[in-house]
């Protein structure tokens, strides 16, 4: 896996990513507040660029680890617990809001 392949599905995961729409969505109305456009500008460009170097990290990451795991039961044995974390994240969240 190249850094390009591990990118896209973060980047891609990043954009449907609940919190970061919230984020961002606190952050647009606060760009006119900035005194000119060149500084809301630089605003939302500084933002992008951070977005864009997390996003690179995490991938970076990812392809780097791919690379080392042992195989394919090793991809495999990783992928069944991250999907199991998540699955409790999940019954953790909906048992705690009832």
């Amino acid at each position: 896996m190249n850094l390009l392949t591990a990118l896209v599905p973060t980047f891609l995961l990043t954009i449907v990513n609940p919190m970061t729409l919230v984020v961002f969505a606190g952050i647009v109305p606060q760009l006119p507040v900035a005194g000119s456009f060149a500084k809301a500008a630089a605003l939302a460009l500084a933002l992008a660029a951070g977005s864009g170097t997390v996003q690179l990290a995490i991938a970076g990451s990812g392809a780097a680890l791919g690379r080392a795991m042992p195989g394919e039961n090793g991809r495999r044995a990783i992928t069944a617990a991250a999907a199991a974390g998540i699955v409790a994240f999940g019954i953790y969240g909906l048992a705690s809001a009832f």
